[in-house]
């Protein structure tokens, strides 16, 4: 029976430099985090790096602020001078300037709360923060550090492999199809902006929100659109009459529509099928993000125009590499416009974050698998404990028809459990030993309580808790992304804290 160690506090998962996720192990921890609780972030020295600036960008600030003469200015290392130009055009007309040094790329501004929210906001919804591998060569060029952190790569080609897995993964032979970005965010925004650009000189600004999805893809619909109407909302993913009459609002000034299949974080199934031939129908353009369950689990690339995937989920499935993908399919209309576009406007994955990917993603189709297996048991056991008062997975009533549609195998269900619990949150989430943290699609299992650390601003009101739980998201929902540990373990560890 496997072990499951105490995290302490900020501890890194997993305990290496570039770890995508860190430990809060308490409830408490969670709150004080969420609102900058002074005790709480004294030990956060890593995390989920679109959240929380790395250590070693932090250095580089530091280390900037003093040589340059920027000690009461705020700096923000971005991965390229496009990323730069990208933040001072959406901060504008507050005053920024773009300091380039060294070979890295930064937008300075005077100190101030509110734009300091809003360009950090920015980036995080776009994967615009400078990578912390490239953070960590040009500290060590600098002799700021003593030597680079010995880890496992690819140095041959890595980019040529990991594109060789994916396309094989996709069916697309055509390895020009796919474009690896810095994060998967950056795909979606890119993708968002490229389209945006060039539905815009037919006269169609309007997106199409399907579904409940993640944070920084609602973020980017928000506030990328040029106007509120041009971003428009359907949480039901299910309903066909409703989404049929949006598209009639929408008219000939329809751009796209976004989804997730499945949702994240309720797990829901769209009909790709026929919502595809409607939006198409309607000369809207279909992105589609399987990263909930990955796309060995799943074939959506005859239902979407363009692909955005999260490579950190499963293919970088050690839990240190941020990266993303967009795979542009060779149905999708005016596909080569699209691509030189897009390859003029992603921010392209750094070298060694290429390296690290390449060679993790050599486990991507083996543990699959064996997630697939193990998480259909702790379903099993979900289901039938009287703490738990409802379960979303892929195979819910409800989705499982439009799921088994499009899935590759009877036992692709993928890693992702999010469940209502019947008793107090704090009790369950303090007492589970699992670890503790954001992110998804590791090796290590991890669970977190997803409407805390993705929408704590709507949580912690009264009147939109209100809303959530009307609009059928319970506020105390828990996400649990099942790794390559054995399911009785999980399971065990589970039933402790239920208990």
């Amino acid at each position: 029976m496997t072990h499951f160690p105490h995290r302490p506090l900020g501890q890194r998962i997993p305990q290496k430099l570039h770890a995508v996720s860190c430990s809060l192990p308490r409830m408490q921890d969670v709150i004080g985090y969420e609102e900058k609780e002074a005790q709480t972030l004294t030990h956060i020295c890593s995390g989920y790096p679109r959240f929380v600036i790395h250590s070693l960008l932090e250095l580089i600030q530091k280390n900037w602020a003093e040589r340059f003469g920027l000690t009461n200015q705020t700096i923000w290392l971005t991965s390229s001078m496009q990323m730069a130009q990208d933040l001072q055009t959406y901060l504008h007309p507050e005053p920024s300037r773009i300091i380039e040094k060294e070979g890295l790329c930064s937008l300075v501004h005077s100190i101030n709360p509110t734009l300091y929210l809003q360009a950090r906001s920015f980036l995080q919804h776009t994967g615009g923060f400078l990578s912390s591998r490239q953070a960590e060569d040009y500290l060590f060029s600098k002799g700021l550090l003593d030597k680079l952190q010995p880890e496992e790569a690819v140095t041959d080609a890595p980019e040529t492999k990991i594109k060789t897995i994916l396309g094989r993964i996709y069916g697309i032979q055509n390895l020009d199809s796919i474009l690896l970005t810095s994060s998967g965010m950056n795909a979606v925004y890119s993708t968002f902006k490229t389209i945006s650009t060039h539905q815009k000189k037919r006269g169609r600004s309007i997106w199409i929100q399907l579904g409940w999805l993640y944070l920084d893809t609602m973020e980017i619909l928000r506030k990328c659109t040029e106007r509120d109407s041009d971003h428009k909302i359907l949480l039901n993913v299910f309903d066909l009459a409703a989404l049929d009459q949006l598209l009639a609002e929408c008219g000939n000034n329809l751009a796209g529509l976004i989804t997730e299949a499945p949702t994240n974080p309720l797990i829901q199934t769209p009909d790709l099928e026929k919502i595809a031939g409607r939006v198409r129908q309607a000369g809207g353009l279909m992105v589609v993000d399987p990263s909930v369950v990955s796309p060995l689990n799943i074939d959506i690339l005859p239902h979407s125009d363009i692909i955005v995937n999260s490579l950190t989920k499963y293919a970088a499935n050690e839990g240190d590499v941020i990266a993303g993908a967009i795979i542009i399919p060779s149905h999708c209309p005016q596909r080569d416009i699209f691509r030189e576009s897009l390859q003029d406007t992603i921010e392209p994955l750094y070298s060694r974050d290429q390296a690290r990917l390449a060679f993790e993603i050599d486990d991507y189709e083996k543990i699959i698998p064996q997630i697939n297996t193990s998480t259909a048991k702790v379903v099993t056991f979900l289901q039938n404990h009287p703490g738990i008062r409802k379960v979303y997975w892929s195979l819910e009533t409800e989705s499982t028809e439009n799921f088994q549609k499009i899935a590759r195998s009877a036992n692709a269900i993928g890693s992702i459990i999010t469940f209502e619990l019947t008793g107090n949150l704090s009790d369950f989430y303090d007492r589970v030993s699992l670890a503790k943290g954001p992110s998804f699609g590791m090796k290590t299992s991890i669970l977190c309580p997803f409407m805390y650390l993705a929408h704590y601003n709507l949580i912690s009101a009264p009147e939109s808790r209100a809303k959530l739980i009307e609009e059928g998201l319970d506020p105390d929902l828990i996400r649990l992304s099942i790794g390559t540990e054995p399911a009785q373990s999980i399971i065990k560890a589970l039933d402790e804290a239920l208990s």
